[in-house]
């Protein structure tokens, strides 16, 4: 999948919304309980993030593949479906000419770091005296603040849509 993401699928149209309505109260509880559902990964990372180059490097290598594994099995698969089908379905709820800009901008910075820190374990894998443990560690603490941003960002763009 590609990280790119579309002005159309952010916004497909000019200041389109009510900014009254609110979701319906089963979709906000399935949007609360995928938020949830992926938490453990946020511990990880965040665990990850402050302790990674204390790590030995076969170590550090097989933890990093475990994240990805988990970022590409459970993560991506989540953002790229909040870009393609979630926000598409919010923009008549909110106002303004693009309501979820920041927040696609933050899915093409996470999809971006995802990226950059594949490259880089691949290379602690193939060469790992090529690799400084403090670079990745600096991009695991990095993308831990934006990920932790994000969710915060979406969680509380859900509690302005419940109206209950």
């Amino acid at each position: 999948m590609s990280g790119a993401i579309k002005p159309a699928q952010r916004a497909p149209g000019a200041a389109r919304g009510q900014g009254a309505r609110g979701l319906p109260d089963e979709r906000l509880d399935r949007l609360a309980a995928e938020h949830l559902n992926m938490k453990h990964i946020l511990q990880q990372l965040s665990s990850m993030a402050y302790n990674f180059s204390s790590l030995p490097a076969e170590q550090a290598t097989k933890e990093l593949s475990s994240l990805l594994e988990q970022f590409d099995n459970e993560l991506l698969p989540h953002e790229h479906d909040d870009e393609e089908q979630l926000y598409p379905s919010l923009v008549d709820y909110l106002k303004g000419d693009d309501p979820l800009g920041a927040l696609s901008h933050t899915h093409r910075e996470l999809f971006r770091m995802i990226g950059l820190l594949r490259h880089m374990n691949q290379q602690l894998a193939t060469q790992p005296s090529n690799v400084d443990l403090k670079e990745i560690q600096i991009l695991l603490i990095r993308l831990d603040t934006l990920l932790a941003l994000h969710f915060s960002l979406e969680e509380e763009l859900y509690q302005t849509l419940d109206l209950r």
